[in-house]
C-alpha cells in the first residue's frame, strides 16, 4: 500500500515496506483475523463491511461477523470471516 515513490525507494534499498513511515501493512491470518498497522482510522465499520483509511488508499473488507478487537493510533485488529478485500 505504498505510494509510487516510497515503494520504489524501499524496493531499491531492499527495505521491508512496514518499516517505512506512513506505509500501511495489512495482515490476514486464517481468513478470520486481520491486523492493519500505520492506518489513519476507520471510515466505516459494520458486521459486514470495514473501510480503513490508509492515506492514499482505502482498504475495504467485506465479510461477516466483524468484531473490533483493538483500535489505537498505530494498530487496528478485528476478527470475523473475510470474504473479499478491495484496495482503492
Amino acid at each position: 500500500m505504498m505510494s509510487g515513490g516510497l515503494e520504489s525507494t524501499a524496493a531499491f534499498f531492499e527495505i521491508p515496506a512496514e518499516t517505512v513511515p506512513g506505509v500501511s501493512k495489512l495482515t490476514v491470518t486464517g481468513g478470520r483475523h486481520v491486523t492493519v498497522v500505520n492506518h489513519r482510522g476507520l471510515r466505516h465499520f459494520s458486521p459486514e463491511l470495514l473501510e480503513i483509511d490508509c492515506g492514499r488508499r482505502i482498504i475495504r473488507l467485506r465479510g461477516s461477523g466483524f468484531e473490533l478487537e483493538k483500535l489505537t493510533r498505530g494498530e487496528l485488529r478485528f476478527r470475523g470471516k473475510v470474504l473479499l478485500i478491495e484496495f482503492d
